[in-house]
């Protein structure tokens, strides 16, 4: 296919062998967009999103989210960008930076230790059908300083992250990093089950 010589990695009087890269041919009126966004803002990422591309002394251009790669590399994750229709002509190497329109503001981001998942046994009284899994977070009550699990509904988990959706709010305080108080908190989950079977089936889908 046709394409442009971008650039020449050899000079006159180079010795070459099998396998040399001699030059990088591109089409330059397909160029692909690569932005990189800091890890700690992947949970408000999404394939599709919106992306205003800006260029030096250029008009912005509107382009959206075709690929997010699944994990960070030195703290940032990168994002392909597609363009569908092109305005101008852009070489290789030319800066741009973006604005990602997003639309999950309100998701909370917890370390995974601080996230219990519990499989929940055939005897269960919460068993529900559909759902064999509950998560938990251990609420820290302010004034009491009493620890209560919270179910919570969780989302996507990466770059060292869980998304928690909903069951807890940003101002709430749990317990995270004191592993010890984690063991003995988990090891009592089946007993708070069953004294509060109403309260957390309630939390449930209800059943079609």
């Amino acid at each position: 296919s046709a394409g442009r010589v971008l650039d020449i990695k050899v000079a006159g009087g180079d010795q070459v062998t099998k396998g040399s890269l001699l030059m990088e041919i591109g089409d330059i009126n397909k160029p692909q967009i690569v932005l990189f966004v800091p890890a700690e803002s992947f949970h408000l990422l999404a394939v599709d999103a919106v992306v205003h591309l800006n260029f030096e002394k250029r008009s912005p251009i509107m382009g959206k989210a075709s690929r997010i790669a699944h994990q960070a590399e030195n703290g940032m994750v990168e994002i392909a960008v597609n363009v569908e229709a092109w305005e101008i002509t852009l070489l290789p190497g030319t800066k741009v930076s973006g604005e990602i329109e997003v639309t999950r503001p309100d998701i909370l981001l917890l370390p995974p230790q601080a996230v219990v998942a519990r499989k929940i046994p055939k005897t269960s009284p919460i068993l529900r059908t559909g759902e064999d899994t509950v998560y938990y977070v251990f609420a820290v009550d302010r004034k009491t300083r009493k620890v209560t699990p919270r179910r919570v509904q969780i989302g996507e988990t990466g770059n060292g992250f869980i998304e928690v959706l909903s069951g807890i709010g940003q101002n709430n305080d749990i317990v995270v990093g004191d592993e010890a108080a984690l063991a003995r908190l988990r090891s009592q989950l089946e007993q708070w089950e069953r004294k509060n079977v109403k309260e957390i089936r309630a939390t449930f889908a209800p059943e079609g």
